[in-house]
């Protein structure tokens, strides 16, 4: 019984980070997704990207990249609510769903997890240069009702907050005209 709880565990989780996998941030998003719709209910979504991750591996090694990766995982759990969903996308690359929060309040959390990685030294993990991480937020009112519409929206945002200089967050919302001419 102790093997099988214990393998159900690892199914779910990303084994570097500790926190949610891929296949349960889309489980556990579609759910939150569908019961948002059904209450009438806000949802948003921030995803993030490490800048220049690349370059730490190249520069530091990957076991140094991947103290990074756990003591960002770290940082940014702590700024989320025990509500909150917040998993490993998959590379540099990390996702929070946020149940009952409109865009504001999302964007006020993007910023605050961006200050917060700002503000970290990141020398005990071996790095001698400060980190950034760029941040898209998107929601269920500017998306269709479906979670990889809306995960898709925050990455189209995230990108434009990379082309914008990174070290920033960008919502969907101020990019969703211009991303609607575009795929038409």
């Amino acid at each position: 019984l102790r093997i099988r709880h214990k393998l159900l565990i690892l199914a779910k989780t990303d084994n570097l980070t500790g926190l949610l996998n891929r296949t349960e941030l889309f489980n556990k998003g579609a759910k939150l997704v569908e019961l948002a719709n059904e209450k009438a209910q806000p949802l948003s979504v921030v995803l993030f990207d490490i800048d220049n991750f690349k370059q730490i591996n190249d520069d530091f090694g990957h076991h140094i990249g991947d103290l990074v990766l756990k003591k960002i995982a770290g940082l940014v759990s702590e700024t989320m609510r025990s509500r909150d969903v917040f998993a490993r996308l998959g590379g540099e690359e990390f996702v929070a769903i946020l149940p009952n929060t409109d865009m504001d309040k999302a964007k006020a959390i993007a910023v605050r997890v961006i200050e917060k990685i700002t503000q970290h030294a990141f020398d005990q993990e071996g790095v001698n240069y400060q980190l950034t991480i760029s941040i898209g937020v998107a929601n269920l009112q500017e998306t269709k009702a479906v979670f990889d519409d809306i995960i898709h929206a925050a990455d189209l945002a995230m990108y434009q907050a990379k082309a914008k200089g990174q070290n920033q967050m960008v919502s969907y919302e101020t990019i969703s005209d211009v991303q609607e001419r575009r795929q038409r």
